[in-house]
């Protein structure tokens, strides 16, 4: 059975927008809660797809959103980086995981953290985008 839940939201990275100061984690997290709400499911494992990874995303994203979420340590999580692609690759790897028979319920997908981390560094953030300020 696979189960499709696209967001609608927009990109947290687009200056000043809504999501813009949200990391990449608690909103992956929000949306694990927001399945486990939909669905009454035992999840196997997460993964995620997320590239390029450095300052204060340096770290198991999966994992992270994983720990945030209600699933707490009971499930294992992974992120794929692929760079291009990574999300994709993380819903590849599910798919074959569980068509192999080493998982039933896995939550995929991917996030994006390049120009939000941007917009959060406040020093950046100034030298790039002065007329925004300080939110």
């Amino acid at each position: 059975m696979f189960s499709f839940a696209p967001s609608n939201a927009p990109p947290s990275g687009a200056m000043a927008a809504a999501l813009s100061m949200t990391r990449p984690d608690d909103l992956a997290a929000t949306v694990i809660d927001g399945l486990l709400d939909q669905q009454d499911i035992a999840v196997d494992e997460v993964i995620f797809g997320c590239a390029n990874q450095a300052g204060e995303d340096n770290r198991n994203v999966a994992r992270m959103a994983t720990l945030l979420s209600r699933l707490g340590e009971g499930a294992p999580a992974l992120t794929v980086n692929r760079l291009c692609a990574s999300g994709l690759d993380a819903i590849i790897t599910a798919t074959r995981t569980i068509r192999d028979g080493g998982a039933e319920i896995i939550i995929a997908g991917g996030v994006g953290i390049d120009v939000a981390r941007a917009f959060r560094d406040a020093k950046t953030r100034n030298r790039l985008f002065p007329h925004i300020g300080n939110p």
